[in-house]
């Protein structure tokens, strides 16, 4: 995510974003090693929308 500007409310987002993130998947982050099996956070969208639909244009 890209701002001009430092937002606070931005900033909030993301926070809550990488923390709801982490603990959903807390298990799988801590066993990462080399290359990443991303089919493992076919979720992550789910995060990314619900933490950031201010934010995304479509």
């Amino acid at each position: 995510m890209v701002a001009k500007h430092k937002n606070s409310i931005l900033e909030k987002s993301i926070n809550t974003f990488m923390n709801d993130f982490s603990q959903a998947h807390k298990e799988k982050l801590s066993k990462l090693n080399g290359l990443i099996d991303i089919s493992g956070f076919e979720d992550a969208k789910e995060f990314i929308n619900r933490h950031f639909k201010h934010y995304i244009l479509a």
